[in-house]
């Protein structure tokens, strides 16, 4: 193995202070574990065995420790050597026993294969906000034991693993190199050890939920329950939302259906709706049985228009008072919806059987006294569209007029629901485009 002196020299930049923390801890050796990758194997009396495959580790204290190699003679072959049968590894492993001695191996309790547990892992980098691959790893010998440091997810740790590295060390010369500490590194989930999640300064749950979907849509299945696991229902239902289509009906499939229902029960109406839109009958049946009664009842009720409609689109969450109310029984409405709509731009004005009449700005509720009736400073012309009226013709309506939002009535006029412009944007623009975009309406949003 390279020396630990010899491997930190060739270090571009500021050293590491993890580094330095090992050298304190005594640190002898280092080396990759793609240098011992493929090495010949030799036994006590210099026997030709096959060449090193994997290697056994364990959890220690601090890292995985090494307690075993395995080596394959031919395709199909593989043999276990306990780690303290190996003699040397300086230029090929030589074993302290013959051939004879070497027991049939098995993993033991705790034991996994390097190979499977650590290499080629996804890492979710929490400070960089993606999504990283273990190229190769990081391994020092530490008061006598083997363990495995660190991981490398950099270009080079892939050249190096490739057996390319020397060739082309003029070119990834300049290359910096992205070394994540083991001790920056813990399974979600110990037994299935298939994601590694890096120790932030925060959590997951503190990411923005773009952030957190740009993460959940690179992993399988299973990896994202795991990261959704983590949040509570009201963050989940935000970070699915921010997903593309194709992520949300996999996560709604295979989760739990108690715990996908009450995610769901915290996703915006037309969001929760478009979503069991894309499942089979029974599934979504199965989860609006779940849901809170009177929220489902209107998630149902979206569901009986076309996807691109108005109604399609539309979000019941709205704030609106009777033509015979003042200002300031409207302001009243808005504080005791503040909880289902987050944010007010028009108070909408209706009729006793439900028609629309108006609409009254944020701006001139608050400029007028409160007991001034509403009609007196409402806008006549709400210019609604109705529950059939296309994506397009709204799109084009709203960017005429500069509206965030449209009232949407059925054919006698009653209003039904608003379209905002957050509604417009999910549907022309990309969905990467779209998260970049600051949210003019939050999640279960007003008109």
């Amino acid at each position: 193995m390279d020396t630990f002196s010899d491997v930190i020299a060739g270090w571009k930049g500021q050293m590491p202070v993890w580094v330095d923390e090992l050298k304190r801890m005594g640190v002898s050796d280092v080396a990759f574990f793609s240098q011992l990758d493929g090495r010949r194997v030799y036994d006590v009396r210099g026997l030709y065995l096959g060449r090193l495959h994997d290697l056994i580790v364990k959890p220690g204290e601090r890292f995985l420790d090494v307690s075993a190699l395995t080596y394959r003679h031919g395709p199909l072959r593989t043999f276990i050597v306990p780690w303290g049968q190996v003699a040397d590894l300086a230029e090929a492993v030589r074993l302290d026993v013959s051939r004879e001695q070497i027991p049939p191996g098995e993993k033991r309790p705790g034991e996994m294969s390097l190979r499977e547990v650590v290499l080629d892992k996804q890492i979710v980098d929490t400070e960089g906000l993606k999504v990283v691959r273990v190229n190769d790893v990081l391994m020092a010998r530490i008061s006598g034991t083997i363990s495995v440091i660190g991981v490398d997810t950099g270009v080079k740790g892939l050249f190096r693993r490739m057996g390319l590295a020397k060739w082309l060390r003029p070119l990834l010369r300049g290359l910096p190199d992205h070394f994540i500490p083991w001790a920056y590194i813990q399974p979600l989930q110990p037994e299935l050890m298939s994601l590694h999640l890096k120790v932030p300064r925060h959590g997951i749950s503190d990411l923005h939920p773009a952030d957190i979907a740009d993460i959940i849509e690179e992993l399988n299945n299973r990896e994202r329950l795991t990261i959704l696991k983590a949040l509570d229902d009201e963050k989940a239902a935000e970070a699915l939302e921010e997903s593309d289509m194709d992520t949300q009906v996999k996560v709604a499939r295979c989760m739990s259906k108690e715990r996908m229902a009450h995610i769901m029960d915290n996703m915006a109406t037309e969001e929760a709706a478009d979503l069991l839109a894309e499942l089979s009958p029974e599934r979504a049946s199965e989860l609006l049985s779940l849901m809170d009664p009177a929220y489902a009842r209107q998630i149902a009720g979206l569901l009986k228009y076309p996807e691109t409609s108005a109604g399609g689109l539309m979000s019941p969450d709205y704030v609106a008072v009777t033509d015979r109310s003042t200002v300031g029984e409207a302001v009243e409405e808005i504080r005791q919806r503040r909880e289902d709509v987050w944010a007010v731009y028009y108070v909408y004005i209706v009729d006793l059987a439900g028609r629309l009449r108006g609409f009254v700005s944020l701006k001139d509720l608050i400029l007028t006294p409160r007991s001034v009736p509403v009609t007196e400073i409402m806008t006549g012309e709400a210019g609604e569209v109705t529950t059939e009226t296309p994506a397009e013709e709204i799109a084009s309506f709203m960017a005429k007029y500069d509206l965030l939002s449209v009232p949407v009535v059925d054919k006698d006029d009653k209003l039904k629901g608003v379209v905002t412009i957050d509604d417009i944007i999910d549907l022309v623009l990309p969905a990467r485009w779209k998260q970049q975009l600051p949210k003019t309406f939050p999640k279960k949003t007003g008109p």
